[in-house]
């Protein structure tokens, strides 16, 4: 078994396995972990429940949920978003300006 590291030296890996934040080419993200903690606060624990509910194909849902939809349609986030109590707002992060 690999030898687990710590302190300085384990965050300095976990830093460089980090992912990159992601924008699409409109310049914005989705914010997943907003989506999936709303999901889990609401009660809903899959994907069909939440394509029955809020009237968006299960496959988007799907994708929308694993973050391999990168570019949803507005109606679609608004449909997920009032089902969650979220306004897009909280759902969608611009990318920062450069200066």
């Amino acid at each position: 078994m690999p030898r687990q590291l710590k302190g300085v030296e384990g965050l300095k890996i976990k830093a460089l396995l980090k992912p990159p934040v992601l924008y699409n080419r409109y310049g914005y993200r989705i914010r997943l972990d907003v989506l999936k903690g709303a999901k889990a606060s609401f009660g809903v624990t899959n994907a069909e429940e939440i394509a029955a509910k809020s009237g968006v194909a299960l496959h988007t849902v799907r994708e929308l949920f694993n973050g391999t939809q990168q570019n949803p349609q507005i109606k679609t986030l608004v449909a997920v978003c009032r089902l969650l109590g979220l306004k897009l707002d909280d759902v969608i992060e611009m990318r920062p300006e450069e200066t």
